[in-house]
């Protein structure tokens, strides 16, 4: 949303997802690591908020 309200045409590439690729069912919703995503993505929609109401960018979830 940034780069396009700066006229900036990129193309987004992901980086370090840190994901190993395998997915599937894991009931230990306590766990420590559960707690760190949740982190990270209150983290993101914190960024998106603001960058939204601060101008930064024109749209609150940024679509391609």
């Amino acid at each position: 949303g940034v780069f396009r309200k700066l006229g900036w045409k990129v193309i987004p590439a992901p980086v370090g997802s840190g994901t190993s690729g395998q997915y599937g069912f894991a009931p230990d919703w306590f766990s420590f690591g559960r707690l760190h995503q949740t982190n990270d993505a209150l983290k993101q929609w914190t960024g998106l908020i603001v960058y939204y109401m601060t101008g930064k960018t024109t749209a609150l979830l940024p679509a391609p």
